[in-house]
Order: C-alpha cells, then sequence, then structure tokens
C-alpha cells in the first residue's frame, strides 16, 4: 500500500511538471524567434522534453497498472481474510456443535439406561398383571357379593335416614323449648338477684343503728374492660353507693377492718364474654398469712356469680378480691357490686 501511495504522488508530480513545461513551451518559442540559435536549442530541448513526457507517461501508464494490480490483489487478500474469518467462525462453531454432540452422547447413554430400567420395570409390572388376571375370576365374585351387600345396606339405610330426620326435628323443638326455657329462668333469676339486694339493703337500713357504723357499699359505675392479674387486687368498683367510715380503698381495692366482729358480705361480678375465671376473697390478718375465705367461678358470657356470706374479721385485717389467674381485656358488667356490713361487733 505504500509503495502505491508513492507511485501516485509521482505521477502526479510529474503531470505538474510537464503542464509547466507546456505552458513554457510557446511563450519560448515566441519569445526567442529572433533568435534562431536560441530556438534550435529550444526545438532541441522541446524534443528533448517530449522525449522525457512521453517516458514519464510510459512510466506512469506502467505505474497505474501496477496500482489496478496491487489493488487486485487487495481486493483479493481482503477477500481471503474475510473467508478466513468466516471459517474461524465455522470451526468455533463446529467445536461448541462438537462439545454439545459429546453432552447429548452423554444424556442419550443416561436415557439409554433408565429406559432399560424402565423396560425392566415394566416387564415385572407385567408379570405382575398376569397373576392379576389370574385372579380376576375370584375377584369377580367378591365385587358381586360387595355389591350385595352394597344393596342390603342402602335398604338399612333408607329407614335410618328416615329416623335421623324425624329426631333432627324433635330435637328442633326441644332446642325452642330449651331456649324459653333459659329465658325464663333468666327473668327469674334477674327477680331473686333483685329481691337479694331489696333484702340487702333491707338489713343494712336495720343495722344501721349499731354502736359500730361499719359497711360499704361499692359497684362499676359502667362497663369495662380490664387486665388483670392474680397477684393484684381487683379494682374494678369504682363508685360507692355508700362508705360509711371509708374504711373501704376504691383505688386499692382493700376494705381495712376497723373492728373485730361479725360481718356480712355480698359479691355479685357479671363478665360479658366467655372465660372460666375465679375470683377469690382473701383475708390478711396483720401478723399473718393471707387465707381465702369464698370462691366464686364463672364460665360463660354473660353469667353472673352470686355469693352472700358471713366472716369473722379482726382488727387490723385486710380483705381484697383476687382472680385466680391472669386474664386480659376481660369485659365486667356495671351490675358487679361488692357490700359489707357488721352485724355485731365483739371485743377487741
Amino acid at each position: 500500500m505504500e509503495e502505491l501511495h508513492a507511485a501516485s504522488s509521482f505521477m502526479l508530480n510529474l503531470q505538474k511538471e510537464t503542464e509547466s513545461l507546456s505552458q513554457h513551451i510557446p511563450e519560448r518559442a515566441i519569445t526567442d524567434s529572433k533568435q534562431e540559435q536560441e530556438e534550435r536549442n529550444s526545438v532541441v530541448e522541446l524534443d528533448e522534453m517530449k522525449a522525457e513526457i512521453s517516458r514519464t507517461a510510459k512510466e506512469l501508464t506502467l505505474l497505474r497498472t501496477l496500482n489496478e494490480k496491487l489493488s487486485n490483489k487487495v481486493i483479493g487478500n481482503e477477500k481471503r481474510i474475510s473467508e478466513l474469518c468466516i471459517s474461524l467462525e465455522n470451526q468455533t462453531l463446529l467445536k461448541s456443535e462438537l462439545s454439545s454432540a459429546q453432552n447429548t452422547v452423554k444424556i442419550d447413554t443416561e436415557m439409554e439406561s433408565k429406559c432399560n430400567d424402565q423396560l425392566k420395570d415394566i416387564e415385572e409390572k407385567l408379570h405382575s398383571a398376569n397373576a392379576f388376571t389370574l385372579d380376576m375370576p375370584a375377584m369377580t365374585c367378591q365385587v358381586q357379593e360387595l355389591q350385595k351387600n352394597f344393596y342390603l345396606t342402602n335398604q338399612m339405610i333408607d329407614p335410618l335416614k328416615q329416623d335421623v330426620s324425624d329426631m333432627s326435628t324433635v330435637v328442633t323443638k326441644l332446642k325452642a323449648s330449651l331456649d324459653s326455657f333459659v329465658v325464663e329462668q333468666g327473668k327469674k333469676l334477674s327477680d331473686h338477684e333483685d329481691k337479694v339486694y331489696g333484702h340487702f339493703v333491707q338489713l343494712s337500713q336495720e343495722i344501721k343503728d349499731l354502736q359500730q357504723h361499719v359497711s360499704f357499699y361499692v359497684d362499676v359505675d359502667s362497663n369495662k374492660t380490664m387486665n388483670l392479674r392474680a397477684r393484684r387486687n381487683l379494682t374494678c368498683f369504682d363508685h360507692e353507693l355508700f362508705n360509711e367510715g371509708k374504711h373501704f380503698n376504691l383505688k386499692s381495692g382493700i376494705f381495712f377492718v376497723p373492728c373485730s366482729g361479725l360481718y356480712l358480705c355480698s359479691l355479685i361480678l357479671e363478665i360479658n364474654q366467655d372465660n372460666d375465671i375465679e375470683f377469690n376473697i382473701h383475708v390478711k390478718p396483720k401478723f399473718e398469712k393471707e387465707t381465702i375465705k369464698c370462691i366464686t367461678h364463672l364460665r360463660n358470657k354473660d353469667t353472673i356469680a352470686s355469693v352472700v356470706f358471713p366472716i369473722d374479721l379482726h382488727k387490723h385485717d385486710k380483705m381484697y378480691i383476687r382472680p385466680d389467674k391472669d386474664c386480659f381485656n376481660l369485659k365486667i358488667s356495671s351490675l358487679s357490686y361488692f357490700a359489707c356490713v357488721l352485724i355485731k361487733s365483739f371485743p377487741s
């Protein structure tokens, strides 16, 4: 390629010199017409220059021919390079195909092994199927016997279905009767609670004139939800109807016994959710361990635990209510209350 560029530049320089000489020849012929000797010399020089131009033209033609040949060779070399690149790519593809073919051969070998194993399994199953075919008559007899038994069973089930339908009707009627009975008993229980409350109030009024006026009646101001702990006092009673002597503390839920005597206590608790829980009434003497004096048990929603009990208490005792276990989000009804009154005092 460098030789071609050099030849092209040489030819261009020759053309420029030839053009410049061609322009100078007429000028010299006109200007030197007066001097024949000079003209002859110019003619000689012109002839020499023409000969030189002719030689240069021939060389230029040869260079052009050489340039064309070199260009053809370059084009041929580029084609061969392109073919070699394609051949190299083909060889790369052939190598990858050879690798994939080898992998395919391995896979085919593994598949052939698996097929042989499957053929063995199929042969074993065929043997088993042949044995099963031999047992078909006996099995057909068993199937027929089972069909007969199934028919007989269906005949026995139909009367049972009718009996179940009749029993469902009876159960529905019993459920309706039971619902009405529960409602009636609930009304009776409510009336009984009203009577108990009335008697308690009457009894409280009757013993107000005793020498020691000690009594309290506290309830739940409104329905509330509480988290209870087994080792903490029940403090849901936040409203006092009366609290003679202020011996019951609403914040701590503790009744501080002011004097020894016989007390009458009443406790009603109602919860508005299903929760199996016990509430125990504890008494803690001043220098002794606490003891449980009464137990109430609640299991189901809208269940009311009601208890009225007499109890001997001594001065400086503490009485309070605690649940038997932790209970979270317990809904306590506003119908719940706790009351206590001194019936008879004892000498300290």
